[in-house]
């Protein structure tokens, strides 16, 4: 894997590209990540207001029942992948995430962001934070998954204490809505 960051500028970003390849067991491996997150703060203007946009592309399996696995496994993901309520893992996912952040003070950040995810694969299903298969998309067509939408207010009185408290609301797409209950 390779990542290429710049975080010292107003325009920061964060580049992030994956390949895993191999055998497990008699399957070959070949899967792989990318991910760009982007963001821009506008520091001379009021609130000092921070426009950010985030997307990975997450390999998945190609075909059901074959020799070859294609969907990426990040091994050992952290729970809050997407967010503080984890409902989705970094599997088999196409997901689009535009942010804004305010600053209200020097210590008190309030932000707002939507993550709008799709199945990468039709043959395959959607994965929890820790991997785990939740649906396995057989006889499912549709790829959308649903729509995230969350606000953070975060205060950091000292570099050694940190509060956060996250409001989050998951909208089910077609593909949840097809595929289970």
């Amino acid at each position: 894997g390779t990542r290429i960051w710049n975080t010292k500028n107003a325009f920061k970003y964060d580049v992030e590209a994956v390949g895993q390849w191999g055998n497990f067991g008699n399957v070959k491996i070949s899967a792989w990540t990318l991910s760009f997150n982007n963001s821009y703060q506008f520091s001379g203007s009021l609130l000092k207001p921070t426009v950010g946009f985030k997307t990975e592309l997450v390999s998945g399996n190609k075909a059901y029942h074959d020799t070859h696995l294609q969907t990426f496994n990040p091994m050992f993901p952290r729970g809050a992948y997407f967010g503080l309520a984890a409902f989705i893992g970094p599997a088999n996912l196409f997901d689009l995430h535009p942010s804004v952040a305010l600053q209200l003070e020097k210590r008190l950040t309030l932000s707002f962001d939507c993550d709008m995810f799709w199945r990468y694969s039709r043959a395959d299903g959607l994965y929890a934070p820790n991997v785990s298969l939740i649906y396995s998309g057989k006889n499912v067509e549709q790829k959308f998954i649903g729509n995230q939408y969350a606000t953070d207010l975060v205060y950091v009185p000292s570099k050694f204490l940190y509060f956060r408290a996250e409001l989050t609301w998951f909208v089910a797409g077609e593909f949840l809505k097809a595929a289970g209950s």
